[in-house]
């Protein structure tokens, strides 16, 4: 791919959220660069295995919309799937996730980024990332398979996972002591679920999880990295057009961008609380 030498936002990171940002930035006008290290878009909803990215709803009520929901859903109706009745929300919070098929969710991904006007480079990592010094914008080295190479961005977006441009940057990093233990998404087969005692199963997996061998890590959390993922496209799109540093732009000028593509905020689905009459 031909790349431009300047970009408005260059994302760092074809993931859960960093697919939205770039959707929502290219969108929002931005000239925008795609950067990811993998040959696939979709992060952990598609090379990771993990593909239910809910919960999009909570009590009954959606809370989280706009281009990671508009992702999901295209996915379930391509696949000629139906979405659970989020009405039923007592249920198990298992049964509230949405699964799409991860090939047809990472096509989209690259349709939806293309159609944004985006431009996308494959087996790519980052080396550095430093800030221009005449102190507006930022120097992007990117080691691509035909070597390195350097673009300059108004405003960089890490959506690595694990804080790689904010690093490299410069940024102090916070650390802690004991990380998120890794995720393992497997399917189990070869028997007859009438001939299993389940209460026997999960009294095991309650027993494992007490001793620490275990963790209960089921609820995932790619619903709302995909709307802080297209939170940030959008303060980055804007940050880019205006000249204003993302934490100083008008939060309202943000809330309505974020509105125009479809992103619920807090307050416009506001939960009513009725008294009991016990």
């Amino acid at each position: 791919m031909d790349m431009n030498e300047y970009y408005d936002v260059i994302v760092i990171g074809g993931g859960t959220a960093g697919v939205v940002a770039a959707v929502q930035s290219g969108r929002a006008g931005a000239k925008t660069l795609l950067v990811e290290k993998t040959g696939m878009l979709g992060g952990t909803t598609t090379t990771g295995g993990v593909n239910f990215p809910g919960l999009f709803h909570a009590w009954g009520r959606q809370v989280i919309a706009g281009i990671g929901w508009e992702l999901v859903t295209r996915c379930v109706a391509e696949t000629g799937k139906t979405l659970p009745d989020f009405a039923n929300y007592q249920r198990p919070h298992w049964q509230l996730q949405i699964r799409v098929n991860r090939f047809v969710y990472a096509a989209l991904c690259d349709e939806a980024v293309v159609d944004a006007g985006v431009d996308i480079i494959f087996h790519t990592m980052l080396a550095d990332v430093k800030p221009q010094a005449e102190g507006h914008g930022w120097q992007v080295t990117l080691c691509t398979k035909n070597g390195p190479t350097e673009q300059v961005a108004v405003v960089v977006i890490d959506t690595t996972g694990d804080a790689n441009a904010a690093d490299l940057a410069g940024f102090s990093m916070h650390i802690p002591d004991e990380n998120q233990p890794a995720t393992l998404s497997c399917q189990a087969s070869g028997y007859d679920l009438v001939d299993l005692d389940i209460d026997a199963i999960n009294r095991a997996f309650d027993a494992e999880v007490r001793a620490g061998r275990l963790a209960n890590s089921a609820l995932r959390i790619q619903a709302t990295c995909m709307a802080t993922g297209q939170a940030a496209g959008a303060m980055a799109a804007l940050s880019a057009s205006t000249g204003v540093d993302p934490e100083a732009l008008p939060i309202a000028d943000v809330h309505a961008l974020l509105r125009e593509h479809g992103a619920i905020l807090p307050g416009d689905n506001p939960i009513s609380v009725e008294p009991s009459h016990t």
